[in-house]
């Protein structure tokens, strides 16, 4: 689910994104906004926009920022990723050891 050539039906699970995340924080320069990292993601997945524009109730958030904001926090609760103050998000020795080996541990 995390290559160009899948056809994207359905927006992805928070699970399914935690690699697509550490990718896109890595293509970004090893940090990257939060808006960042979601235009990132939709553009390593593929994902089209009807899928990509799916609000969740109340309408605050679309279901893939949400599914994208708690990779965010598992990412960072395991280690592999920290946030400066300001916002920005950063990739961790664990993290980038994570991409390389295509795995969470």
């Amino acid at each position: 689910m995390t290559t160009k050539n899948t056809e994207i039906t359905r927006v992805p699970t928070h699970s399914e994104l935690m690699l697509p995340t550490l990718d896109a924080i890595i293509n970004r320069g090893h940090s990257a906004w939060d808006r960042e990292i979601v235009n990132q993601v939709i553009d390593d997945m593929n994902i089209p926009f009807e899928i990509a524009d799916i609000l969740r109730p109340p309408g605050l958030y679309t279901e893939l920022e949400y599914g994208l904001n708690l990779a965010k926090a598992s990412l960072h609760e395991a280690g592999y990723i920290d946030k400066y103050p300001e916002g920005v998000w950063w990739i961790t020795q664990k993290g980038k050891e994570a991409v390389s080996a295509r795995r969470l541990v």
